[in-house]
């Protein structure tokens, strides 16, 4: 019990001042003292591994977040990141990404999947702008759960 609460008093003992007066003086002692160079360098080397090992909890658990993040995004999700909602009315949406305007193959894949869903009435493409413009039909879209959301998402997107 007493190493565990040890161990605990060493992990909170604020070593920012102690790394960088042995990183300031590691760095001096290479004009000045340099028999003092390699105790100094090991000086700052023990603090930087036990400040390491104070915040390592820390740094696992942001990684493993880092890294659930990167997994869970698609590339949907991360073409949608980009998308920007221009003008909308329900029944009605212009949507805006820059890869419109860049890329013809991607916009007409874009603008074949708008038009595969059943709501859809009419899609407009403008690759000069870079913008599609969905129209659809509320009626059918009332009676869909999902597709609700989706309207209620680009009634309160910012419009830009």
């Amino acid at each position: 019990m007493q190493t565990k609460t040890f161990n605990n008093s060493l992990k909170k003992i604020p070593l920012g001042l102690p790394m960088t007066l042995s990183a300031l003086g590691t760095v001096f002692s290479l004009w000045k003292a340099k028999s003092a160079h390699g105790s100094l360098g090991t000086v700052w080397l023990i603090l930087s591994l036990w400040h390491g090992w104070q915040h390592f909890g820390k740094l696992k658990h942001e990684a493993k977040n880092l890294l659930n993040r990167a997994e869970k995004s698609s590339p949907l999700d991360k073409f949608l990141s980009k998308t920007e909602v221009r003008s909308f009315m329900p029944g009605r949406v212009r949507l805006y990404h820059p890869a419109m305007r860049e890329n013809a193959d991607a916009y007409a894949r874009l603008a074949n999947l708008a038009r595969s869903i059943s709501a859809v009435k009419k899609v407009s493409e403008n690759s000069l702008t870079g913008t599609l413009l969905i129209e659809y039909d509320r009626e059918e879209i009332k009676n869909k759960p999902g597709w609700r959301k989706i309207e209620k998402y680009l009634q309160s997107a910012k419009i830009k």
